[in-house]
């Protein structure tokens, strides 16, 4: 899947190059391909956070300083967490407080 990606992208990047059109394109480390925007932070499932105001539209979510804890990496920049402490303003399908949180409002608690 990802061979078949790589040479999708190679031949945009081509059409676009011919096209005179120069994209930035960050290439992604060989080592980070396949791995969830979590993950490449470091962050994984049952991790703990504060929630906080980044730079994303994250206030109607729930309320600021809550604890969090990371429930489930969808591999998007919003997976899903459950809220520990604090108010939220969605449930999760078992009546619990939780919420998809942009990777931007959040900020990882030591152990």
């Amino acid at each position: 899947m990802h061979d078949e990606l790589r040479e999708a992208l190679a031949k945009i990047a081509t059409m676009l190059h011919n096209a005179g059109i120069h994209p930035d394109v960050v290439k992604e480390p060989e080592s980070e391909i396949g791995m969830t925007q979590c993950l490449k932070l470091g962050y994984k499932v049952g991790d703990r956070f504060v929630f906080i105001k980044g730079d994303c539209d994250c206030v109607r979510i729930g309320e600021f300083g809550s604890v969090i804890e990371l429930f489930d990496d969808n591999g998007t920049i919003a997976p899903k967490f459950k809220w520990i402490t604090g108010k939220c303003e969605y449930n999760q399908a078992d009546g619990s407080p939780g919420a998809y949180v942009n990777l931007d409002c959040v900020l990882k608690l030591a152990k």
